[in-house]
């Protein structure tokens, strides 16, 4: 077979791998269009329709996230609209935009059939319950500013094109305040830009331009921020939120304590598609065998996408979607190394064959370890098998209740960590803490916080209050201050009477919304929905409260 043949031949298998992964993607996804919103995407959708009514971040809901997120889901509930199925199209939209970004990119370094390999791996690791990959978390829209920023540099004439540095940069800082995780890649994209310069061997001028148009073009997102954080009057709140609550949030974690998490969370990752880490693996080792100048490049990115998994080295599961295009790469450079030790041996047309059929293997290996995530589960079945416990699937019914009970104008408060409540109910919320986390944490602000829920609550004296007896909800410490806890027995039992209990079991949740409601309840995690009342009745609630 002549080499122009043998060229075709790679080009047709490729685009069918690329194909096939799309595919999957598009299969996968559609069928669990109307998996339940975990807490963080309630927590985008709730502010982000905020967004839409023209209230801005941080003046009646706080988090420590950049508002990136926030407008990323203003846009995806303005095109899709404002349901689950709406979130999760704008996922599948974004999915499929880095599947042809991942591959675009690793054509800059690997051939066809590897850079198709990557675009595939990446196709089934970021649909993957391991890193909770079907849920639409702000992972998978950071890097799609990233991978775009990285394309734009990727190119053989970039650096030499100052408006195509600035671009890259602009793509960059974008990501970054999408979450602040992207700052990794910011960082990347400067020493790729320096670095390359310098290996030019660039006047010094030429080095200080193309560095000053990439960190112009990084720091307008952020500054674009500030001015609409300024300008809306929450400059405050946003500082506050971002700067001050998030150091103290990043420096819990005991540096002892640091690797155990990693490995642990890590090996929990690559369980789910141990065949693909495994190739990705041999394309590290080939890459540190290797002369070629794509060695540094690619090892650059697996050390700075490692970076980005890690601040405050919490490591959650779906922080590793940030990792997947780096391993996606090394998992191509790992395939086109087999096809090259086997050419040496039996030609390159055998060789091109086998490594296909490898890497046909480990896809088809990770794709049948999460065969009945993939392609049996319901929505609600995959939603409880990625967080067990974790009110999710319960909280759509709440939501509908709340909605039924209350006006439109009126206020409700959900106390606990579920978001996706108010979104679901689509009522404002009468206080700014979507999350009773940052309340427990041992970190300054705790007693304060709670102090300004309190007040809020009382203000707005909200029609409903949802309570989340939840472990997951509320991740109580031993040295958790209790006030807000106390102050809520006493209040609800004065204000409020019991509308409904959901009882949640391991195998099933049981409701109850008729004249019988069992108090106490009967396990250990359960939500109540209370209803403002005018008269004082006592008796209904009992002394639970979360652990």
């Amino acid at each position: 077979m002549s080499r122009e043949s043998e060229s075709r031949r790679a080009a047709r298998i490729a685009l069918l791998v690329l194909l096939l992964a799309l595919a999957f993607s598009v299969l996968v996804r559609v069928r669990l269009l109307d998996v339940p919103l975990e807490r963080d995407e309630g927590e985008y959708a709730y502010m982000g329709r905020l967004i839409l009514e023209g209230t801005p971040p941080y003046a009646e809901a706080y988090n420590m996230k950049l508002p990136g997120i926030y407008v990323v889901y203003a846009g995806i509930l303005a095109l899709f609209g404002e349901t689950i199925r709406g979130i999760h199209l704008g996922l599948l939209a974004a999915n499929v935009l880095a599947i042809v970004l991942v591959f675009a990119i690793a054509r800059r370094f690997l051939r066809k059939l590897g850079a198709a390999a990557a675009a595939a791996c990446y196709a089934v690791l970021s649909a993957s319950r391991g890193v909770q990959g079907v849920f639409a978390n702000a992972e998978h829209f950071l890097l799609v500013f990233v991978l775009a920023g990285f394309l734009v540099l990727a190119r053989p004439d970039a650096l030499r094109r100052a408006g195509r540095i600035f671009l890259a940069g602009l793509l960059l800082g974008a990501g970054f305040v999408v979450k602040q995780h992207g700052a990794a890649f910011v960082l990347l994209g400067f020493l790729l830009v320096a670095g390359a310069t310098v290996r030019e061997k660039a006047r010094a001028s030429h080095l200080g331009a193309r560095v000053l148009a990439f960190a112009a073009g990084a720091c307008v997102p952020y500054a674009l921020v500030l001015f609409w954080m300024a300008a809306a009057g929450t400059l405050r709140a946003f500082r506050h939120w971002t700067v001050e609550y998030a150091g103290a949030y990043v420096s819990q974690v005991p540096l002892g304590e640091v690797p155990g998490r990693f490995l642990a969370l890590f090996g929990g990752v690559a369980g789910h598609a141990p065949s693909i880490w495994i190739l990705a693996g041999g394309g590290v080792v080939s890459l540190l065998l290797s002369r070629a100048r794509r060695a540094l490049v690619l090892l650059a990115a697996l050390f700075f996408s490692l970076a980005a998994v890690s601040p405050g080295f919490y490591f959650r599961p779906h922080y590793f979607v940030l990792l997947l295009p780096a391993a996606s790469l090394l998992a191509g450079e790992g395939m086109e190394r087999i096809e090259r030790l086997l050419g040496r041996r039996f030609g390159s047309g055998a060789s091109a064959g086998v490594a296909s059929l490898a890497l046909l293997l480990a896809l088809a290996f990770a794709v049948h370890r999460e065969r009945a995530f993939f392609f049996t589960m319901t929505p609600e079945e995959a939603c409880r098998s990625t967080y067990g416990l974790n009110p999710f699937v319960e909280s759509i019914e709440i939501g509908e209740r709340v909605r039924e009970r209350t006006r439109p104008d009126e206020r409700i408060a959900v106390i606990g960590s579920e978001p996706q409540i108010y979104f679901y109910a689509d009522r404002r919320a009468a206080t700014g803490f979507l999350y009773m986390y940052p309340l427990m944490e041992a970190q300054p602000f705790a007693r304060a916080m709670q102090e300004q829920m309190i007040a809020e609550i009382e203000r707005a004296s909200p029609a409903v209050l949802v309570f989340v007896r939840n472990r997951h909800s509320w991740a109580v410490r031993p040295d958790s201050e209790t006030l807000l806890l106390d102050w809520f027995d006493t209040y609800r039992e004065r204000h409020y009477r019991l509308a409904g209990l959901i009882e949640q079991h391991p195998e099933r949740s049981v409701h109850h919304w008729g004249a019988e409601r069992p108090w106490p309840p009967r396990t250990s995690d359960w939500i109540a929905l209370l209803e403002r009342r005018e008269e004082t009745r006592t008796g209904f609630w009992g002394s639970g409260v979360p652990d």
